[in-house]
């Protein structure tokens, strides 16, 4: 996307983080809970701010989606992801596809906008490259994180290539709902924003 798009999404969102509220309701170990609030649960932006839909129906993104999926593309669902300088939350390895409880197939692409610059000191995000092979791998809680299961992934690291992916703002990443991808926690001195959108086709 141009630069005028990312300018724009940089100043709804910032106004969305001004007015954070200090307790949020978010689904969480697949449970809603309460908690404090974190930039990184703003969650399901598009039906209360038109201007997120609106960049899900950007054409030259749904143009790319339906090159992949075909065409009557369904959007699931949307995140916003805001890593805080130096104080992001890391993201365990895991698959989309896991959340999405009642989506028919795995025939799911995400859509990954990078709205700021995105590199290894800010915890872009990386992915095991052909991953989405592997077929859904089993979710639960290990540590302190819900995630795959870490003995698959530590087998799958051993054979798999791990890319790294930095990406300039406007940038997007398209990637396999079974694609295993993770991300560290963000130890730079600026934020690194980024926009997901979900899709797939009805069947």
């Amino acid at each position: 996307l141009n630069a005028e798009k990312i300018c724009a999404a940089r100043t709804e969102l910032d106004a969305m983080l001004a007015n954070l509220p200090a307790r949020q309701v978010v689904c969480k170990d697949g449970k809603h809970q309460e908690l404090e609030a974190r930039p990184e649960y703003l969650t399901e932006p598009h039906p209360k701010h038109s201007f997120w839909l609106e960049l899900c129906r950007n054409p030259r993104v749904l143009d790319a989606v339906q090159s992949v999926l075909g065409p009557d593309l369904i959007l699931i669902m949307t995140h916003l992801i805001v890593k805080r300088p130096g104080d992001g939350l890391p993201v365990a390895w895991h698959q989309d596809n896991t959340y999405w409880h009642s989506v028919q197939g795995t025939d799911v692409t995400t859509v990954w906008l990078a709205i700021d610059d995105t590199d290894r000191a800010n915890g872009c995000m990386q992915v095991l490259k052909g991953s989405h092979k592997m077929g859904r791998i089993e979710h639960g809680r290990f540590g302190d994180q819900t995630g795959a299961d870490p003995e698959r992934v530590a087998e799958a690291v051993k054979v798999l290539e791990t890319v790294y992916v930095e990406l300039d703002p406007g940038d997007v990443l398209f990637f396999h709902s079974n694609t295993l991808h993770r991300s560290d926690q963000n130890t730079s001195e600026t934020h690194r924003w980024s926009l997901l959108c979900c899709y797939n086709t009805r069947h």
